[in-house]
């Protein structure tokens, strides 16, 4: 289950729970796309501290929705325990050779420095 909430009008949190798969994207990519469509750019909190893995399809439909909105993909704040960390970074650095993935062990630090950087 992936859990969406807006924190103000550029930061969204993701919070995952579960084995991820690619329906729990999608029910949250309207959401998300709604965000971006009034903002322009958005930036990410994603909480995996509760995560138990992801499904093939998952992963595609998160890298579907990468490809579709990079543009609008701002910075990302991922918490999460060091080997999930690991893994997303290896994965998104593939792609995204740019992208900037920060861990952190709490949420509130990484709200924190989401908040401290200038407007994307």
């Amino acid at each position: 289950m992936i859990y969406f909430k807006q924190i103000d009008k550029k930061i969204v949190e993701l919070d995952f729970s579960g084995e991820i798969t690619g329906e729990d994207y999608k029910s949250v990519k309207p959401q998300i796309e709604k965000v971006m469509a009034d903002t322009g750019t958005v930036k990410f909190l994603m909480d995996m501290t509760n995560v138990k893995g992801f499904k093939l399809d998952a992963v595609y439909q998160d890298i579907k929705f990468d490809v579709e909105h990079f543009k609008n993909i701002g910075d990302t704040a991922v918490v999460a325990p060091k080997k999930t960390y690991e893994y997303m970074t290896k994965a998104i650095n593939t792609i995204y050779p740019g992208a900037k993935i920060f861990h952190f062990d709490e949420a509130n630090s990484a709200l924190s420095w989401l908040k401290g950087q200038a407007a994307a």
